[in-house]
């Protein structure tokens, strides 16, 4: 766990190839934690002692993260020299906050002069609370001017500067080849930055007369309910800063009452504004206005219409709005319930309350807040777990789970419904122990992030899909639906679910996608997990799927005999507000056998299939949209005399893909330099590696030999 006494943070430095741990206190002397009252925050954040003009703190972290930029500091934290007489910090990512006094709520031009020094100087990234863009980026260069001096002047446009940044910043400057996704160990990891100079593009402007505003939030039936909301002036689309009436919340270890939708990335969020960034609120808002139009957009989930309203704050009369929400679609109403899979929130009892009013502003009915470890530790505590970790209001319900164990080397694994946390550091890299006890506990067990090349999860899967401790793949995140190895492991035979994670904070904002439950009875926490264990489930950014085979539900198992007919009627609705719907596949055993298209801009789109069946299958639906609609439902299997659904045309290259994902698994090198939490993680993480190696070869062993019995004993 993160610790408030600097003496017991640690980072790791490299040298020369050698990845030695050294104590921040002893070699960093410059350096305090950014923030006492808060002990967990992954990023290992820590404050500078730099002093710059009009700049009241500078913080760096072991893993930096603002304003839609991602670093990996891998060199170790920032080195303060003296060079030519002027004081130089050394490093990968700083992020400055902006004097409140000097530049606070801001709508200008910012100009950044910086005196830099050496070759990792030349480019670099600075990431900036922008109005109106919400991931706002520059890509700057500096220039020579002598002595290995560089100069750059950087014009950030339209900045704000409202202390939205990582630990309260404004704006982060990083290395090149400190950037998560072009990590390079050369000299365009660190940089070099001697001084800042600031300059302001006009002076300050006379501040407007307010007015006040008042906006309840209804539901169809009339009663009050939360909602997410996004209020901007209509000359220039500036959104105001929500008052203290909008709900708050930690980001990571930051307080905020405010959030953006990602503007980058696949299939971002439809949101009717260019401004993308937005507040929660209980249903009752109120905040003093500069007088003046604007224009508010809100929303509640996707089964609900979003609601524009243009209004004029004037001086002499209050604004009181009153917004009735509307449903496109009610599917409650029919037991379907939607779940968010992995969302990271530090969570106590107080903060119950709030934080789920603010899913149910998503209208996401099962909120997994998940704590999350590393071989070093957790974070996002949980107070409790099984019923006692349980909140719930109405139809909306708080569920503690964990992601963890989660490691580069084979991957991030999510357990749900548990009823205690089991992080292990002694067996960290057996993830099947834990697994397995997480499913004695009646809990759900995964992988996260399935298909994206990210942590290695091929490896993880091969490995533990066939030894029997994974029910579901997060196949639907980030604006992505990922299937290539979800259907691979269906056409091996065996049964495995999809799920939907934002994994807020880290990539969406919660409930950006989310999974739908069939439930039987009155709507429980317990109801969900069964319903999903189940198999009537399916995932979506917004699509709302039906689907059957001979009448059977989503993830039925039919038993059938060879030259039996198959029925499959399945269908997709969509809110056209959102997205425009393309089309509606049918898949089995992996190929689409038909694909109905939507015809003149229809929401809705049926599709049925006849076939005799000849052999056991599986099969699901899925669709999409023109822009950004996706949905996919679970598998439905057919069994023909008992015979499974494994699939012998495909068997060979199936399994000799699962065994090469197993064969580099074994061979893989740790790769700690990767891992997120670096200055938790990568202490003494090799001599846990080789604790555990041999007992991990046994089980890829054991593995390998599962997948050459199948293919020795299904020949085609």
């Amino acid at each position: 766990m993160c610790t408030n006494s600097i003496s017991k943070l640690r980072v790791i430095v490299l040298i020369m190839g050698f990845i030695i741990p050294i104590s921040l206190q002893a070699q960093h002397s410059h350096f305090t934690p950014a923030d006492h009252t808060h002990s967990d925050d992954p990023r290992g954040t820590l404050e500078m002692d730099w002093k710059l003009p009009n700049i009241t703190k500078v913080v760096t972290a072991t893993w930096g993260f603002s304003f839609g930029i991602e670093s990996y500091p891998r060199k170790g934290m920032p080195i303060q020299t003296l060079v030519d007489g002027k004081i130089c910090q050394t490093g990968s990512y700083f992020s400055f906050d902006v004097d409140d006094a000097f530049i606070y709520d801001v709508d200008e031009d910012i100009t950044l002069t910086l005196l830099m020094r050496d070759k990792g100087c030349e480019n670099f990234t600075i990431a900036y609370d922008k109005n109106v863009q919400s991931m706002a980026q520059v890509f700057a260069t500096s220039t020579l001017i002598g002595n290995g001096w560089y100069e750059a002047k950087v014009v950030l446009e339209r900045a704000r500067f409202v202390n939205s940044g990582h630990a309260g910043t404004d704006f982060t400057i990083t290395a090149i080849g400190a950037d998560a996704f072009n990590l390079k160990m050369d000299d365009t990891h660190t940089l070099t930055i001697s001084n800042i100079i600031i300059t302001r593009d006009k002076k300050v402007a006379t501040a407007k007369p307010k007015g006040k505003l008042k906006v309840t939030t209804a539901d169809e039936n009339g009663k009050i309910v939360p909602a997410r909301i996004g209020i901007y002036a209509l000359e220039n689309n500036w959104m105001p800063l929500p008052s203290n009436k909008a709900i708050g919340f930690d980001y990571f270890s930051d307080k905020k009452n405010e959030l953006f939708l990602r503007s980058q990335g696949w299939r971002p969020d439809y949101w009717p504004s260019e401004n993308r960034h937005f507040f929660y609120t209980d249903g009752n808002y109120t905040a003093n206005l500069p007088i003046g139009k604007y224009k508010m957009i809100i929303s509640k989930g996707p089964e609900y219409l979003i609601s524009e309203t243009e209004f004029e704050i004037t001086q002499k009369e209050n604004t009181d709005l009153k917004i009735p929400l509307k449903r496109w679609i009610n599917m409650p109403e029919n037991n379907w319930y939607s779940g968010d899979a992995h969302i990271h929130f530090q969570r106590t009892k107080k903060i119950n309350q709030s934080l789920n009013q603010i899913m149910q502003a998503e209208d996401v009915h099962v909120s997994n807040i998940l704590e999350m470890g590393n071989p070093g530790g957790t974070h996002f505590h949980q107070y409790a777990y099984g019923k006692e970790g349980q909140y719930i209001n109405g139809d909306h319900a708080l569920v503690s789970g964990v992601e963890d164990p989660r490691t580069v080397h084979h991957g991030h694994t999510i357990a749900l419904n548990i009823t205690k946390n089991l992080h292990n550091r002694d067996d960290y890299f057996l993830y099947h122990k834990v697994l397995a006890a997480y499913k004695k506990q009646g809990g759900t067990t995964g992988y996260a992030h399935v298909d994206r090349d990210w942590f290695n999860d091929e490896g993880g899967l091969a490995l533990d899909v066939p030894l029997g401790v994974i029910d579901f793949l997060e196949i639907m995140q980030y604006g992505e639906m990922q299937t290539h190895l979800w259907y691979h492991f269906l056409s091996l035979g065996y049964k495995l679910l999809p799920i939907a994670g934002s994994d807020f904070p880290y990539l969406d904002h919660p409930g950006s996608v989310r999974s739908y439950v069939k439930i039987d009875g009155a709507f429980t926490p317990e109801n969900w997990f069964k319903g999903f264990k189940a198999g009537n489930t399916f995932v979506t950014n917004g699509p709302m799927l039906s689907f059957s085979v001979n009448d059977m539900p989503m993830g039925a198992t039919l038993e059938l005999k060879k030259g039996d007919v198959i029925h499959v009627k399945a269908e997709v609705k969509n809110d056209i507000q959102i997205d425009t719907l393309d089309c509606l596949e049918l898949v089995i055993n992996g190929e689409v056998v038909k694909k109905v298209k939507a015809t003149n801009g229809a929401n809705t789109i049926t599709l049925e299939y006849k076939q005799t069946i000849e052999k056991g299958s599986w099969m699901a639906v899925r669709a999409s949209g023109k822009d950004r609609a996706l949905a996919h439902s679970a598998a439905t299997y057919v069994h023909i005399d008992a015979s499974g659904h494994l699939q012998k045309n495909i068997l060979k290259e199936t399994v000799q893909e699962q065994i090469g994902y197993l064969e580099t698994l074994r061979d893989n090198n740790l790769k700690e330099v990767l891992e997120i939490e670096y200055h938790e993680a990568a202490p003494g993480i090799n001599e846990l590696w080789l604790k555990h190696k041999d007992e991990m070869n046994d089980r890829i062993n054991e593995a390998i030999k599962i997948y050459k019995d199948l293919l020795e004993n299904n020949q085609p």
